[in-house]
């Protein structure tokens, strides 16, 4: 495991505790001595990062000086974890938690082909109680949870300290659609980084809207293209290299029901 990605690692552990003392904080749960070890945490944290001359660090020095006094109050615990989450955005952002797939519900049978290929190239399905790395709107075990509502859940997703890499599944059902086109507006409102993947329906030539069409995207049926994308998440995600005959299996495989899908339609 690489440096970068350690040190990533710790940032999201201190995100989570401090996520949970905003969590408990009125049911007067939260503990000085807990808040105490995370000040020292961030305080190492800036010096591994060598951020302890700048304005990160001025930023969010008056609150987090608070973190171990009776006096600490939820919203200098909310500003911590703002603060923490720009430094995780402007110098980790390279690497991402989640996927978020933005598609046409009419392209459903091929944005479940793709979450397939995802898993394939070694994003962990999602276990009983445990959130996956990936969601979207219309594939079951990666829908938004019964009750959320749809915009709602989403924009709390695109806004959380999570780092989102957004996939956007250009179609002629994504550009008739006002909810696809909502999503669109939103991954641009909330800067997530995105990448395009064009439908066999559809050409770069039709994009429109606010999402900058010049990002590096590539048609789903494009075999070398999906192999610089597995490389792309390979490293994103930090995860292990792919066997590469497993891997031609599984793309070839992938290709040939995107194929089928395109006859049958």
């Amino acid at each position: 495991m690489n440096n970068e990605f350690i040190k990533f690692q710790k940032l999201n552990k201190i995100l989570e505790v401090l996520k949970i003392q905003v969590a408990n904080f009125d049911k007067s749960n939260t503990s000085i001595k807990i808040r105490t070890d995370l000040g020292w945490q961030i305080n190492d944290f800036f010096k591994e990062l060598n951020l302890q001359d700048t304005p990160y660090k001025r930023n969010i020095y008056y609150n987090w000086n608070v973190l171990d006094r009776s006096c600490c109050e939820k919203l200098d615990l909310i500003y911590i974890i703002e603060n923490l989450k720009k430094i995780k955005k402007d110098f980790f952002s390279n690497y991402f938690d989640k996927i978020f797939i933005s598609h046409s519900e009419k392209d459903r049978e091929i944005v479940k082909n793709f979450i397939s290929l995802l898993h394939n190239i070694g994003l962990p399905k999602s276990i009983k109680d445990i959130e996956g790395n990936i969601f979207c709107s219309s594939c079951n075990g990666y829908l938004i949870p019964l009750g959320e509502n749809n915009i709602e859940y989403i924009k709390q997703q695109l806004t959380s300290t999570d780092n989102i890499l957004a996939i956007v599944m250009y179609s002629k059902n994504y550009m008739n659609s006002a909810s696809c086109l909502n999503e669109a507006g939103a991954i641009w409102i909330h800067n997530i980084q995105y990448r395009p993947i064009i439908l066999p329906d559809f050409s770069f030539e039709e994009i429109k809207g606010f999402l900058n069409p010049n990002i590096t995207g590539f048609k789903i049926n494009d075999k070398f293209k999906i192999n610089e994308f597995k490389e792309f998440i390979i490293k994103s995600f930090n995860l292990p290299e792919v066997n590469y005959n497993i891997w031609e299996q599984d793309r070839d495989k992938f290709l040939t029901d995107i194929a089928n899908l395109i006859i049958k339609n």
